[in-house]
């Protein structure tokens, strides 16, 4: 998780916002990061043993339902595809 977090912050700093309206440099894009690295901190990795090892689930999806969901869950996989590779 803190490497998806890491990426957002580092693409959160180098885009350059110049040419958009002030709403957008200085309200929208600021709260749009601050809203997904909120995301990121419901989604945690947790590890779990069990009888076949260990396996790596998430935490806020695991909680949310009957079964366990492994990690990274669909929400953090959505954003790592958005986000740029270092």
């Amino acid at each position: 998780m803190d490497e998806t977090r890491q990426r957002l912050d580092v693409y959160a700093a180098q885009r350059q916002f110049n040419q958009a309206p002030e709403f957008i440099r200085g309200e929208a894009a600021p709260r749009a990061f601050q809203a997904l690295r909120s995301v990121l901190d419901l989604h945690l990795l947790q590890e779990k043993r069990s009888e076949y090892g260990a396996v790596q689930v998430c935490l806020f999806c695991s909680s949310q339902s009957y079964r366990e969901i492994l990690w990274p869950c669909r929400t953090v996989e959505a954003i790592n595809e958005v986000l740029p590779h270092a």
